[in-house]
């Protein structure tokens, strides 16, 4: 066998099989003498270095041979896959310290790209599963227990698998919703005839904002700066007068680290039940994640609720089973964008304060506004948003190797922003921020599917397998929308100015 990895263990001493399947591996005196051969779709082997020639053997890990794997509308076993996919469990996803179960599958399957856009808590991310497409959404299909669904809202430790479908062959039953691959997440469930079981998950964490630059200290600004104008053919900027002073006073903070924390707190506590009553399976599971955000200002964060009930029984020939997931989002952050606040931030240069002594907002001559001052204040954003996920099927089995299943499932979002912007007073300075507004949307969507499947499967000789599906799917998606805005609203309360009668 060629490749086979061979290693000193407890070392980092290794190397790997020839051509012909052969090694050589010098043991220095003192180390441990057993080697590991490893090798894709084999179970490892430890042994202990004897005298003479030795000749390895390894088994067939049969055990990931016979997984199966969630594809399409059923599951076939990992040694029938011809397509390109990836398969993550749930001990894949356990652990790790994350907001969502977008940041839990990063790094977990081959060609899965996740990003975060913004540093906001609860900010929208960039999923792709063989990098971007479309000028437009490149964003994969998303379906949660066969509906589709939103991975930023579903609670990780709710996860039993996630399937991601790469290529046209795995995909291609889903059509051109399928462009930019699928991901297929199965929740847990009970299990018969077992006592019930109660699991808790908890974290306690703190983030801290990481960046790859370092700023020049005052001084350095000024020498570098005088540099290359004179450099351009331009004069000077600073005085050698203006740079001695400088020395004398030391640089200003970065802005950047008034305008971000060190550090912010986020705590994560799961609580689930599973087991069976009787030909009853269930799992019942609540989710809290609470979110501090690492810029400066009143309280700013997100937390998240989940809720999930997976309910499934036999009755006789008859299936059925239905799951129902519930989540609130709620948001609080500053009124303004972030990448207002970080390029400001990020340039000026530390010979200016971000405040004076005097205590008012400093604006430097390359800005027109203040990221501390938009953050304490200038106002707030809200997010109040709820999620429902459900599906409801039921399976009958007309014979021996021929079933009838009906699936109906939908996916509901009600979400609702409430922006106060308001007007800044940078006296003695002129600055940019002098109007406030109110702007408040509301949004519905509705989506949901029904699909009736005809499954036909049958094993000769236990060795061959035929499995046919015929089925009709059809889809629904229903938007509302509504949007108000004002413009120089009361500074306080948010209200309209009320304009004085003549």
């Amino acid at each position: 066998m060629p490749g086979v990895s061979v290693s000193l263990k407890g070392t980092n001493i290794g190397t790997a099989t020839t051509a012909e399947g052969t090694f050589s591996l010098n043991v220095p005196a003192g180390t441990n003498q057993f080697p590991v051969f490893s090798s894709l779709g084999y179970t490892g082997r430890e042994v202990a270095v004897g005298t003479g020639a030795m000749t390895i053997t390894l088994k067939v890990a049969a055990n990931n041979l016979t997984d199966v794997v969630v594809v399409g509308y059923g599951t076939q076993k990992r040694t029938s896959l011809t397509g390109a996919v990836s398969v993550v469990t749930s001990k894949d996803l356990e652990g790790k310290p994350v907001a969502n179960a977008m940041q839990a599958l990063q790094g977990a399957a081959p060609n899965l790209i996740i990003q975060q856009n913004a540093t906001e808590p609860g900010a929208a991310m960039n999923i792709n599963v063989r990098g971007v497409s479309t000028v437009n959404n490149s964003s994969p299909l998303v379906l949660i227990d066969g509906v589709p669904g939103s991975l930023e809202l579903i609670n990780p430790n709710d996860i039993e698998s996630v399937s991601v479908l790469k290529d046209a062959a795995s995909s291609a039953i889903y059509g051109s919703r399928a462009a930019n691959g699928v991901i297929l997440v199965t929740t847990k469930s009970g299990k018969l005839n077992k006592i019930p079981r109660i699991t808790y998950n908890g974290m306690f964490g703190a983030q801290a904002p990481t960046f790859l630059i370092k700023p020049v200290s005052g001084v350095e600004y000024m020498q570098l700066k005088n540099e290359a104008l004179v450099n351009s053919g331009q004069n000077a900027q600073f005085s050698p007068q203006q740079i001695r002073e400088q020395g004398e006073r030391g640089s200003e903070k970065w802005w950047m680290d008034e305008v971000m924390r060190p550090s912010a707190l986020q705590q994560n506590h799961n609580l689930g039940v599973n087991g069976a009553i009787g030909k009853v399976t269930y799992l019942v599971s609540g989710g809290y994640l609470d979110q501090n955000s690492l810029y400066r200002g009143p309280d700013y964060g997100y937390q998240r609720y989940n809720a999930r009930a997976n309910l499934s029984t036999t009755l006789g020939k008859l299936k059925l089973g239905g799951n129902f997931a519930y989540a609130k989002q709620k948001i609080r952050e500053h009124a303004y964008y972030s990448d207002w606040l970080v390029s400001t931030a990020i340039r000026i240069p530390r010979i200016y304060p971000i405040k004076d002594t005097a205590g008012h907002y400093f604006l430097a001559p390359t800005a027109s506004n203040n990221p501390l001052a938009q953050l304490e204040k200038g106002g707030r954003r809200l997010y109040n948003n709820d999620s429902y996920n459900y599906m409801a099927n039921a399976e009958y089995a007309l014979t021996k190797h021929l079933s009838a299943k009906v699936v109906y499932g939908a996916d509901v979002r009600v979400n609702n922003m409430d922006e106060f912007r308001k007007s800044i007073d940078y006296a003695p300075y002129s600055g940019s921020d002098n109007q406030s507004a109110r702007s408040m949307n509301h949004s519905k969507s509705v989506q949901d599917n029904f699909r009736a499947l005809l499954n036909y499967e049958q094993t000769f000789n236990q060795k061959h397998e035929v499995k046919a599906l015929l089925g009709y799917a059809t889809e629904g998606w229903k938007n509302e929308y509504r949007q108000s805005r004002r413009i120089n609203v009361d500074n306080v309360t948010g209200d309209s100015m009320q304009v004085p009668k003549r």
